[in-house]
Parts: structure tokens; C-alpha cells; sequence
């Protein structure tokens, strides 16, 4: 179902060269099509599994639009991990996302960066902002034990000093156009990428004052606008290619959550937090705008979560206390939903929701005073609450011009005692349709759920009595309420999706097991307080990955694909999976005069987690199975028990009663990760049937020791009080209190684990016989692009390719508007022996400053030629292709091949496709009046629906081929569906073909003007 649709691929191919090559034309600008690509099925690759987690990546394109080197893509994916009691079901329903542009998201790391507070007592409002105060991390001893004992002394609850900001930047995740990771603001106020691929980003953030946010509160006596008094309004995100992403900066685009409100209230309202900013306009280097709006919910989506803790204490031989119960938390939040998107005004794509009638959360535990004193409200309505549907379901998307061009409707299970299940789509008359195990996903907060949050039916609430009364016994904490957060295999599969099948009714379907591990991380309890590796038998952990995959295309012959997660392969072994981290409950701390012991719901978990997930795999095998069993294929990935495990922190401190909260405070403590690290391949081993080696390929990764000085600085602090003041009428005595504190300092990492060496080793008979090894070299200290590429053939002759850019070349224009991603110089030399020499040269030139670029390339940062250089004198230098003149759209009207030969472009479509390639004339040799006929013709054609009749445009088109004055010229023309693909493309002999789609805009066949076919394409599901 996948569009590759035609716009402007003119402006890709030239902005950045890296179009294809026409055939028996190099360099000529791969503008024009020669054939529509046919759009995918959408369906599911059976073979795209990340078998590191063992989760499907279960993917459907509904709509994309390329240009310029950016993507807009509407994906709707499928999360497995997310199938959860207590995870609220996205707009398509559970464990479905729509991603329609992108999004910034932020993870609060102690403190909102930028928070300002009002209260009476507090006269320096940011004294608590990071935003304000990162600079404390800014010197050599940030790390020393002086430095947290000091920051220890100011900021503990009992007996401190005067309070400082929480020096831990927050965290913020982006995600659009295929590009993701995170990034957070350093010890220097400056925005660094963390590890990833993408650290050429430039990012830039905008702030706002006295943000007024309404709050509709079903009663006229709860609304109001809360004054926010500081946020972060947005983002603008500038890639490596000068396309600048922005993010929020207008109000509708910002979600924001709330948490209670607490006492005295603060007038500047720090407890409003903005946590996620959508994408809300995308800027192409020749201006071409997409904008994305959207609405944000008034009525705030009430949330809510349940606790459980038992706790007993003693201080300083002061009487134990203690407390047992169920703490029921609402939260709310102003949710944002994408509205429509603008293309350039070109086209719209609009989203259509309604309310869903599906299961709510129960709030009849939440007293009117606790939700009056929680969000200020001066009307008890908890009822309204309760009766509301605050859920909503996505129904259709319309893609417009002028009519509706292409439409998908979304169906649902809508149960008011079940969650929301999407069953399945229709794109313009093609079903899809999706199986579930089960649909009897539990409902929220039923307190039944394993470890880490997958439900298991059981709980010790009602079912293990307590032995002090109405307490838990120390035993009980400690030795029989965990074993009720066990995993149980067989409720894993409630609300999981089982098949999809398509339109060809073909099918995929999937087969799971549970998680399972055989090593799981630890912390030393003395010093240094290393991670290690606890080995132990097999164990089941929470989750599912995937077992099978059975991929039927309808004939009978259905395409088996198994998976085992074994250091043995395919025979049963040990695990080669490994825990991040033992879940603990029970946590205790004591020594002669004082205690504390405590038991929670929610375990406490090491932070030791890859990608989000608490089992990764460290070797994975598949194999092609069914009637036939095929070869394998093996896969090792970077993992911690192969040289990648977390380090400790920095420094560590903590206060504690005794020895024994020394294991537990390291739990807590967050530590300098390696994730970035874990999870690539290492090796990929390909054996045929009989077990015999066909192909090996390994992988290294930037291990150079100086990546670890790349880092964000940051505190981790957890201040825990316990016991009661001792009260004595005119004093009170504070020995009957003691505080648990926890405090590391420790590195964000902040380089680029790229690629430094692939090599591929193919086998006959089992035995080596060709080896070739590929080398990659980022070696700039201004970008991270790669620098150089050596590829060693199995002689030992060696080929490399060295990039420049525009730092290299010294492009001030370029590197201003952060285009330093593109090559503007490729040298090819192949080295045999000592003997070296140069096989190629080429170089791309941009304008150097702004004035050159309004004089040659209509103001834009556009290429003007590639060049050639001669390998004898590699000073000297030939145009392949000259770059004239381009419109005002930055489409290119003319260029000049390496033969001389003039080439004019004429785009019509509002300005949108090229509609005829004149080989031969200057465009000032085209009478203006036939350019102005033709452009009207596809201008009118444009508003359209598809596969109306274009025969007035063909005629024009033809008119236009036959001028006499053109008769000296080769002249190829083309007409379009938007958003479907090319109808038409007639070359200088007047051989017309035509390109015909069905009814999900799929090419079907190419005939010629008398129908005669020329090519058919079949969709069966194998293809």
C-alpha cells in the first residue's frame, strides 16, 4: 500500500544527487518518469523482526509524500509490548499508534528544566530551573565527593541549607522522518544529540512566558485558564540536509499533563507540565512549506493509578510506625490530536474522530473532596466524571484536492466493558482485516498484573490475610506477597493480535512464547558497585516475542519462519537472553537502633533496560520452516554479557541507617549507560539446510577510548524520609526521623557508535574462500558524516572513496543553514600493492553566499553544476551537467548536459510535476504562449478526480509536441494522477504509454494508446 508517489523528484535528484543515473545520460537529473514504481501491498515483511527483542515490527504505510530528501509518511504500527492492563489504548485502538509527522517527547529527570515557581518565600522564581542553573555542573570537581556531599547538605529534607536547582537535564525524544533519538541541554546551556545517528542536528529552542491554558470543567464554576508562568514553546530541528522540522509554537500542538495541586498553591502553576510538542510545520530547502495542525482537548482525559505499599518503621528506638494501603492517584491530562495536514496548499489530508464506547476508569473510590483538592475545582463532579466517555476512535482519513483524492475508514470493537480494538481499515475499497487471541484485555487498575506490568490474575489483596492484624508481617513482605507478581504464560496472549489478512486474502499470522533469560544484571553490593552477570536456568519473564510467523499467499504454499533464542541455536539450550534487572520489592534498611522495611506493588527496577525493553537477546536463529525445512540464519547482537554492560556512576553517596540499604540505594541509582551500544549486530551467519556455513558477516562499531569525553553531565537525587517528629510541647524533638539518601553523578554519553568495519566471508564447502572487508571512517571534528570508505577484495587490492563537505570545502552558506550532510567532492583511488591511483574525481557546486544563490539559483541553496576532474591533473575540471536556471519553486527549468545540449523543463500541476522535457532549446526558445497552454491544461487536470478524462490535456500536450516551432526538438511530455502516479508519458517518436491503477491506486498495467498490453502486474501476496 506503500505510494512512491512522483513529485518533484526533480528537486531530490538534484538538491542532492543522489538520483539515479539515466540510462546512457550520466547525471542528467532523474526527473522524469520512466516507469510508476507500483505501491506496495502495505502488508507486513515477515522478515522484519527485531530479533533482539523478539518483537514483530508490524507496519502499514497509508499515505506517504517524498520530496526534497523528506518523507511524510502516516504509518500505522503495531506496539506488542504495549498490550498491558494499565496502558491506555491510542486513538486505532490497543497496542495500535498512528504516526502522522512527528513529535518531541520529554522525560523529567528531577526537575522540569525550565519551571519557575511563586510561592511566598521563594524570591528567585527559576532558583529551581536547570534551564537557569546548568552551569553548576560546569566545573572539574562536579563529580567529587566534596561537590555531592555539599549538594547533599542543601538540598536534604531534615537540617538543609538553602535549596538549588536539580542539575539533571531533562530528557527529550524526537522521532520524524525516520529520524529518532534524544537529546537534552549540557553543562554549557548548549543542546546536544545522546548517541545515535543523527548528532549533525541542530536544535534550537523557544520559550514562553504567562502561557494561558484553558481548562473546560464540564461545569461553568470549574473552567478557567490556569497561567502558566515559563515553558518551552517549541523547537525548531535543522537536519544535516537543511530541512528545518518545527515543533509546537502554537498553542493547539503542546500536550500538557497536570499533577495535584499541592499546598499553599503556587500562582505560577509550575505543576502544569509541557511534555509533548507535535510537529507543526516542515520547511524544505526551497520553501516548500507542510503544515501540520491539530486540537487539543479542552476537557482535560482523567487518568488514574493505583498503588500498594506496607511499610513499618523505628527510629532511634522511637515507638514502630508504619502504614499499609491502596493510594488511588488521578492525573490529567490535555490531550492533542492531529486535525489536518497542509501540503504546500496543495493537498489536505484531514483526520476524522468520535467518542468511543469502551471502558472508562472507575473513579468511585476518588472522594469529591479529594478531586476538588487534587485540581482545584469548586463543583463536585466526580459523577460527570464517571459518566463520561473521555475515549476517543480515529474513523477515516481524507486525502483532498479540491474532491477526495484517496480515503481510509477505520473499524473497531467498541464494548463498553472492553478497550478499544481496531479490526481492521478499507483504503479506497480494499480490506484489511485483524485477528486477535483474545480481545478480553483486562480492565485498569485491577492490581493483577507480573512484575513488570502484564497481566497475570493474581493478587495477594483479599487472598493472603495479614498476620499483624491489619498489616503485613515482615515475612509476608519479604517471602509471600512477590510470588503473586510471577508472570503466568497463559494469560500473555489476551489482547494480542494473532493475523492479518489483506485485501488478495493472503495472510500473516503470528505465534508467540513467553520472555525467557538465563543471565540477569546485577550490582555489586561493596565497592566499586560494578554491574555484573547473575547466570542462572532458564526463567520466564513478562511479555511475548515471537515463535512463528506463517505467511499464506493463498495457493497452499504457505512460508513458515521460526525463531529461537538459544546460545545453542536451534536445539534446546540456555537462553541467550538476558534481564535488566531482578524486579525487587522488598526493599529494607536497619541497623541496632532503627529499621525500615518496606513492600510495593510497583517493583523497583535497575534502569538497565535496552530500548526500552527488560529481555534482549544476545543470539537469535531463524529458520525457514514448513513441509521443507530450509537453511538458517544466526544473529549476534552487542549485549551485556559480550563486552557491553553498563558502567557505575561517576561517584556515588548516600545516608543511610545502616550497611544493609547499601544493595537497595544502588538500585535506585542511575549509572553511565551503554544502551547505545547494545543491540547491533556483531555477526550474521547464513547455513543451507544441511548446516553448512554459506555466508558470514561480521561487524565493528567505534570503540575508540576518547568516546566516553562526549557527555551531558547529570545528578541522580532520592531523598526518603521516615519515622515521626517527637513532639514536646514548645519544641519538637527530630530524632524520631532519619532520611535515606541516594545521590550518583554520573555521564550521558553523547558519541556516535557508528559503523567502523563490515566484513563478508562466503563459504564453499564449507571452507573460506572470499573475503572482502569495507571500513568506514568519520573522521571530522566539525560533523559526523562519513569521511572515507576502503573496501579490501579478497586479492588485498584496496578501493577507497573519500567524501568532503561543506566544512571541507569551506561553504559558509551551506554550513549556516546546517547542509553539511551532503558530499560536495567523492575521490575514488584504488591502491594495489604500493601503486596508487585515482579513478575518479567528482565534485558538486553549491553558491557560496547568498548573493550568488540570487543570481543563479532563484535565492535557494541549490547545486549550479557537477564537475569532473581530470585524473592527470586533478586541477582541472569539466562540467558533466550545468544547472541553469530554476523557478521560483526551486524546480529546475533548464540544464545543460556535458555535450552541450541545452535541456528545458516545463512544470505545470500548480507548479508540482514536470510536464514536458524539450531536449535541444534554451527555455527562452519556447514561445511563452505555449507554455502557458499546456500549464493551463494540467492546472485544470489537477483539480480533477482520479481517472477522469484527460483527453483535453493530451490534446494540448500533443498541440505542443507538433509546433512547428519545436519541430528541431526532442520532446517528451507526461501527465499525472496526484497521488496516484504518471497516466501517461509520450516520448519524441509519439508511442504513447499508458499506465493504469485499480482501485487502491496500484499499477495494474501499461498499455499503448490502442489498448494493447505491454506489461500486467499481478498482486498476489507473494509479490
Amino acid at each position: 500500500m506503500k505510494k512512491y508517489f512522483t513529485f518533484s523528484a526533480l528537486t531530490l535528484a538534484v538538491y542532492f544527487l543522489h538520483a539515479q543515473i539515466n540510462s546512457g545520460k550520466p547525471y542528467s537529473p532523474t526527473i522524469f518518469s520512466n516507469s510508476p514504481i507500483a505501491a506496495s501491498l502495505g502488508q507486513y515483511n515477515p522478515a522484519s523482526i527485531d530479533l533482539f527483542s523478539g518483537q514483530p515490527n508490524i507496519s502499514f504505510n497509508l499515505f506517504s509524500f517524498s520530496r526534497e530528501g523528506y518523507d511524510l509518511s502516516l504509518d500505522l504500527s503495531y506496539n506488542l509490548a504495549s498490550i498491558k492492563p494499565d496502558i491506555l489504548p491510542t486513538w486505532t485502538g490497543a497496542g495500535w499508534n498512528l504516526n502522522a509527522g512527528g513529535v518531541i517527547t520529554r522525560s523529567v529527570n528531577g526537575g522540569v528544566d525550565e519551571v519557575m515557581v511563586g510561592m511566598s518565600g521563594e524570591p528567585v522564581p527559576n532558583r529551581y530551573s536547570y534551564y537557569d542553573n546548568f552551569n553548576s555542573l560546569d566545573n572539574d570537581q562536579w563529580d567529587s565527593t566534596p561537590a555531592l556531599t555539599d549538594f547533599i547538605n542543601n538540598n536534604r529534607s531534615i537540617g538543609g541549607g538553602t535549596r538549588t536547582a536539580y542539575p539533571a537535564p531533562d530528557e527529550f525524544n524526537f522521532n520524524v522522518n525516520g529520524m529518532s533519538g534524544t537529546f537534552y541541554k549540557d553543562h554549557k546551556g548548549k543542546w546536544v544529540i545522546a548517541s545515535g545517528d543523527f548528532k549533525d542536528i541542530k536544535i534550537e529552542d523557544e520559550l514562553a512566558t504567562d502561557f494561558s491554558l484553558y481548562e473546560d470543567g464540564r461545569h461553568a464554576i470549574n473552567s478557567k485558564t490556569h497561567k502558566i508562568k515559563r515553558i518551552i514553546y517549541g523547537f525548531t530541528l535543522t537536519d544535516q540536509k537543511g530541512i528545518r522540522y518545527i515543533f509546537g509554537k502554537t498553542p493547539q500542538s503542546i500536550e500538557f499533563s497536570a499533577t495535584p495541586y499541592i499546598t499553599p498553591t503556587d500562582p505560577y502553576n509550575p505543576h502544569f507540565i509541557a511534555n509533548s510538542w507535535f510537529l507543526t510545520k516542515v520547511i524544505l530547502p526551497s520553501n516548500f512549506e507542510i503544515t501540520f495542525n491539530y486540537l487539543r482537548e479542552d476537557k482535560a482525559l482523567f487518568k488514574m493509578h493505583h498503588t500498594f505499599a506496607s511499610m513499618d518503621y523505628k527510629v532511634d528506638n522511637v515507638t514502630a510506625g508504619g502504614q499499609q494501603k491502596i493510594t488511588k492517584n488521578p492525573e490529567r491530562t490535555f490531550v492533542v490530536y492531529p486535525k489536518d495536514i497542509n501540503i504546500n496548499n496543495i493537498y489536505t489530508i484531514e483526520f476524522l474522530k468520535s467518542t468511543a464506547n469502551v471502558a472508562q476508569y472507575n473513579f468511585t473510590d476518588i472522594s469529591n473532596t479529594q478531586w476538588n483538592s487534587s485540581f482545584g475545582y469548586d463543583y463536585h463532579f466526580r459523577g460527570d466524571i464517571m459518566a463520561a466517555k473521555q475515549f476517543y476512535k480515529l474513523d477515516k482519513i481524507s486525502i483532498k484536492k479540491d474532491s477526495v483524492i484517496e480515503e481510509v475508514s477505520f473499524s473497531y470493537l467498541e464494548d463498553p466493558a472492553k478497550k478499544l480494538f481496531l479490526t481492521g481499515f478499507n483504503r479506497n475499497g480494499q480490506s484489511y482485516q485483524l485477528e486477535y487471541y483474545s480481545t478480553d484485555l483486562p480492565g485498569f487498575n485491577l492490581m493483577k498484573n507480573d512484575h513488570w506490568g502484564y497481566f497475570n490474575n493474581k493478587t495477594y489483596l483479599g487472598t493472603v490475610t495479614p498476620a499483624n492484624g491489619t498489616k503485613y508481617s515482615l515475612d509476608q513482605m519479604k517471602n509471600v506477597l512477590p510470588a503473586y507478581k510471577e508472570t503466568d504464560p497463559a494469560q500473555l496472549t489476551l489482547g494480542v493480535l494473532k493475523k492479518i489478512i489483506y485485501p488478495t486474502k493472503g495472510s500473516n499470522e503470528f505465534v508467540y512464547e513467553p520472555h525467557d533469560y538465563s543471565k540477569v544484571i546485577d550490582v555489586q553490593n561493596t565497592a566499586p558497585y560494578e554491574f555484573v552477570l547473575e547466570s542462572s536456568v532458564n526463567k520466564i519473564a513478562g511479555g511475548l516475542r515471537i515463535k512463528k510467523t506463517i505467511t499464506a499467499p493463498g495457493d497452499g504454499q504457505n512460508i513458515v519462519k521460526e525463531y529461537f533464542y538459544t546460545d545453542t541455536g536451534i536445539t534446546t539450550g540456555a537462553s541467550s537472553g538476558i534481564l535488566s534487572a531482578k524486579p525487587v520489592h522488598f526493599e529494607e534498611d536497619r541497623n541496632s537502633t532503627a529499621h525500615e522495611y518496606r513492600f510495593a506493588d510497583m517493583p523497583v527496577l535497575q534502569d538497565n533496560n535496552t530500548k526500552g525493553k527488560h529481555v534482549v537477546y544476545s543470539k537469535v536463529t531463524e529458520r525457514v520452516g514448513g513441509t521443507d525445512l530450509g537453511g538458517t540464519t544466526e544473529y549476534v547482537f552487542s549485549n551485556s554479557d559480550n563486552g557491553f554492560i553498563d558502567k557505575r556512576a561517576n561517584t556515588i553517596a548516600f545516608i543511610s541507617f545502616g550497611n544493609q540499604a547499601t544493595y537497595n540505594t544502588l538500585r535506585h541509582l542511575k549509572y553511565n549507560s551503554l544502551e547505545s551500544e547494545r543491540g547491533k549486530p556483531l555477526s550474521v551467519t547464513k547455513k543451507d539446510k544441511d548446516g553448512k556455513i554459506v555466508q558470514k558477516t561480521t561487524y565493528k562499531y567505534n570503540d575508540a577510548p576518547a568516546r566516553f569525553n562526549s557527555t551531558v553531565r547529570a545528578y541522580d537525587f532520592q531523598d526518603n524520609v521516615y519515622g515521626e517528629p517527637i513532639s514536646h510541647g514548645a519544641f519538637t524533638q527530630l530524632n524520631g526521623m532519619a532520611e535515606l539518601i541516594r545521590l550518583s553523578a554520573y555521564n550521558i554519553y553523547s558519541y556516535n557508535p557508528y559503523l567502523s568495519e563490515k566484513q563478508d566471508v562466503y563459504y564453499k564447502d564449507n571452507v573460506p574462500s572470499v573475503t572482502e572487508t569495507t571500513k568506514y571512517a568519520y573522521g571530522s571534528s566539525q560533523h559526523n558524516q562519513l569521511t572515507s570508505l576502503v573496501f579490501t577484495d579478497t586479492t588485498g587490492s584496496l578501493t577507497t572513496s573519500s567524501f568532503s563537505y561543506a566544512h571541507e570545502k569551506g561553504n559558509q552558506l551551506m554550513i549556516a543553514k546546517n547542509m553539511i550532510g551532503i558530499p560536495l567532492e567523492t575521490i575514488n583511488t584504488k591502491t594495489e600493492g604500493t601503486v596508487s591511483k585515482t579513478l575518479s574525481k567528482t565534485g558538486t557546486t553549491y553558491p557560496l553566499n547568498q548573493t550568488e544563490a540570487n543570481t543563479k539559483t532563484a535565492g535557494f541553496v541549490l547545486p549550479t553544476s557537477v564537475l569532473s576532474y581530470d585524473l592527470q591533473n586533478s586541477n582541472s575540471s569539466f562540467a558533466e551537467i550545468t544547472y541553469d536556471k530554476y523557478d521560483l519553486k526551486g524546480n529546475l527549468q533548464q540544464y545543460t548536459t556535458k555535450e552541450g545540449i541545452p535541456v528545458s523543463v516545463i512544470w505545470g500541476y500548480n507548479n508540482t510535476q514536470p510536464i514536458a522535457k524539450i531536449e535541444g532549446a534554451l527555455l527562452s526558445e519556447i514561445p511563452q504562449a505555449l507554455i502557458t497552454e499546456i500549464v493551463t491544461a494540467s492546472d485544470t487536470d489537477a483539480a480533477a478526480v482520479t481517472n477522469s478524462d484527460e483527453t483535453a490535456l493530451l490534446l494540448a500536450l500533443d498541440n505542443f509536441r507538433k509546433h512547428s516551432s519545436l519541430s528541431a526538438f526532442q520532446v517528451t511530455t507526461y501527465t499525472y494522477d496526484l497521488l496516484v502516479g504518471v497516466r501517461s508519458i509520450t516520448p519524441p517518436s509519439g508511442v504513447r504509454e499508458l499506465y493504469l491503477y485499480d482501485t487502491a491506486n496500484r499499477l495494474e498495467k501499461v498499455v499503448d494508446v490502442n489498448g494493447n498490453m505491454l506489461k500486467e502486474i499481478k498482486y498476489n501476496y507473494k509479490n
